[in-house]
C-alpha cells in the first residue's frame, strides 16, 4: 500500500529560505527521491493542537540557515498525527498509517522527528522543539553520524559489549527510542564500571531502572549517602521508594478482595529495607493512597454501580482497607464528581465535611482554595458559610496572604458584614500591591471591592446580596 504524506502548516513552510517540505508524495516516491539524491529522509511528526510544533513551523523551519542545512541533506515531509474535522482528504487517507507510525516508533510527545536512510530504514529520533535554529541544526547533524544515530547504535550494541563508551550511547538511544532492550544494556554496561557513582551514570540509571531486580538497584541501596551528595538530599530514596512499593505490594493489590492493611505493608518494607528509614513511609503512603483512589474511581465509573451510591462505595473500601482513614481521598473523588456534574448543593456539603474533619491538616492554601471554589461560590447555606468564615478568620490571623484576605472579605460580605468586608478587601489590595502580584489578580480584588460598594454579588451562585442597613 502506498502511503501518501501531506504537509501541514503549508503557508509557513512554503518559504524558499527555509526547509522545503514535500507534499503529496507516497512513501515509495519519497524513498525513491531520497535514493536518487543520496539524502536521508526527515519526517516531522506533529499535531495540529501542538504549540511547540507551531513554534518550530513558524520560527525555526523558515530560517535560512536551517533550510540550507536540511535541504542539502534531507528529503523532508511533514506528517499530521492527530485527527480533526478540518482534515483534507489526503490527511484522512493517511490516518491508518499515522497510527502505525505512532505505535511502531512509540511516539508519545510532539513534535517528534524521525529520520530514515535513503532506503527507508529508521536511523534516528529527536523529541521536542528547540529554542533556536543552531540547536536544531546541531541535533540534525547527529543523523549523519552512524555513531550518533540512535537506532543504528541500538542495532549494533551487542558487538560492543566491552566498550563502555559505546554502551553509554546505546543507553541514551534506548531511552529516546523507548527500546525494550534498555535494562539488558544497562546490566551489561554496569558490569564494566569501576566507578558507577557519577552524575552522568545516575541520570542514565534513573531512566532505565525499573525493578528491584535490576543490578543498579543494589548500588542505590548501598550508596544512599554518596548518591545524595552527588545529586541532592534524599535523591536516592525518592528514586528507590516507588520501585520498592510497586514490587513489594504487587501481589497484595492483585487480590480482588481485602483485607489490605497499611501498617502491615509499611512494617514489612521497613524490615526489608531498614536503611531507608522514615523516607520509606513518607514516599510510600501517597502511593498507597493512590491505589485506594483508583479503586474508588473504578467503583464510581462502573455502569452497573450508580455513582450516587456513595455509602455503598465507602463500605466496600472500608472492608478492603480496614482501619485506614481514607475519607480525605473519598471526599476528593466525590467532590470532583459533584463539580463535573454541577451538583452544587452536594458539592458544598462535601467540601464542608472535608473542612470539618481535616481543617487541621489541609493547610492555609488548600483551605482557601476549597472554601473559595467549593463553598463560597456555590452555596448560600448560612451554617456552612458561617463555619467557613471562622476557618478563614483563623487562617488570616496565621498568615499574611492577599488571596486569603480576599476570600475572608468576600465571606464577610456574603454573610452580611459589609464594613469588615470592605476593610479586609482593602487589606487584600494593599498587600497585593506591596507584593507586586500579577495585574489581573489585583484587578480581581479591585473588582470585588467595587461590587461590595455597589451592593452587587461577588459570587457565582444565585444567592441574593444581603440587605444592609443604611449605616452600612
Amino acid at each position: 500500500m502506498e502511503i501518501v504524506l501531506f504537509s501541514v502548516f503549508i503557508s509557513a513552510r512554503g518559504q524558499e529560505s527555509g526547509i522545503r517540505f514535500d507534499s503529496g508524495l507516497s512513501w515509495n516516491e519519497v524513498r525513491a527521491k531520497a535514493m536518487s539524491e543520496g539524502k536521508y529522509i526527515f519526517l516531522d511528526c506533529n499535531a495540529t493542537w501542538c504549540g511547540p510544533c507551531k513554534w518550530m513551523s513558524n520560527n525555526i523551519f523558515p530560517q535560512k540557515e536551517v533550510g540550507y542545512f536540511v535541504n542539502a541533506h534531507f528529503i523532508s515531509v511533514a506528517v499530521q498525527m492527530d485527527r480533526t474535522s478540518k482534515d483534507n482528504h489526503g490527511v484522512r487517507e493517511w490516518y491508518v498509517e499515522a497510527d502505525s507510525l505512532r505505535q511502531e516508533f512509540k511516539i508519545a510527545e510532539y513534535p517528534t522527528y524521525l529520520f530514515f536512510s535513503p532506503e527507508g530504514q529508521i536511523v534516528h529520533k529527536i523529541i521536542g522543539a528547540t529554542q533556536n535554529g543552531e540547536e536544531f541544526i546541531a541535533k540534525a547533524k547527529n543523523v549523519l553520524n552512524p555513531r550518533k544515530q540512535y537506532y543504528t547504535v541500538l542495532k549494533n550494541w551487542k558487538i560492543h559489549q566491552e566498550d563502555s563508551l559505546y554502551l553509554f550511547d546505546a543507553l541514551t538511544a534506548a531511552i529516546y527510542t523507548g527500546s525494550d532492550e534498555g535494562p539488558q544494556i544497562l546490566d551489561t554496561y554496569f558490569k564494566l564500571l569501576k566507578n558507577p557513582c557519577t552524575k552522568e551514570n545516575i541520570k542514565i540509571f534513573d531512566r532505565l531502572m525499573r525493578t528491584s531486580r535490576d543490578k543498579v538497584f543494589k548500588l542505590y541501596l548501598d550508596s544512599l549517602s554518596k548518591i545524595d551528595q552527588l545529586m541532592g538530599a534524599d535523591y536516592a530514596e525518592e528514586t528507590l521508594c516507588p520501585i520498592i512499593f510497586k514490587d513489594e505490594t504487587a501481589d497484595v493489590f492483585a487480590r480482588k478482595n481485602g483485607p489490605i492493611y497499611w501498617k502491615q505493608i509499611i512494617s514489612h518494607l521497613k524490615q526489608k529495607y531498614p536503611g531507608l528509614g522514615d523516607q520509606l513511609t513518607a514516599k510510600s503512603e501517597p502511593l498507597f493512597q493512590n491505589k485506594i483512589r483508583d479503586e474508588i474511581v473504578a467503583y464510581k465509573d462502573k455502569n452497573s454501580f450508580p455513582p450516587t451510591d456513595w455509602v455503598k462505595i465507602h463500605k466496600i473500601i472500608s472492608r478492603k482497607y480496614p482501619g485506614y482513614d481514607f475519607d480525605l481521598i473519598f471526599f476528593r473523588v466525590k467532590l470532583d464528581y459533584c463539580t463535573r456534574k454541577k451538583m452544587q448543593v452536594e458539592r458544598a456539603k462535601v467540601a464542608f465535611m472535608m473542612m470539618t474533619k481535616y481543617s487541621s491538616i489541609l493547610g492555609d492554601r488548600n483551605t482557601n482554595d476549597l472554601i473559595w471554589n467549593d463553598i463560597f461560590n456555590v452555596t448560600g447555606n448560612t451554617k456552612i458559610l458561617s463555619k467557613s468564615l471562622l476557618w478563614m478568620k483563623s487562617s488570616v490571623t496565621r498568615i499574611s496572604d492577599n488571596n486569603n484576605y480576599d476570600t475572608y472579605a468576600n465571606l464577610l460580605y456574603k454573610t452580611g458584614n459589609l464594613i469588615e468586608a470592605i476593610s479586609w478587601e482593602n487589606k487584600a489590595i494593599e498587600l497585593a500591591i506591596k507584593t507586586k502580584v500579577k495585574p489581573d489578580q489585583l484587578q480581581e480584588f479591585e473588582d470585588n471591592l467595587d461590587k461590595m460598594n455597589k451592593r452587587q454579588r461577588t459570587w457565582s451562585d444565585d444567592t441574593p446580596v444581603p440587605q444592609f442597613s443604611d449605616h452600612q
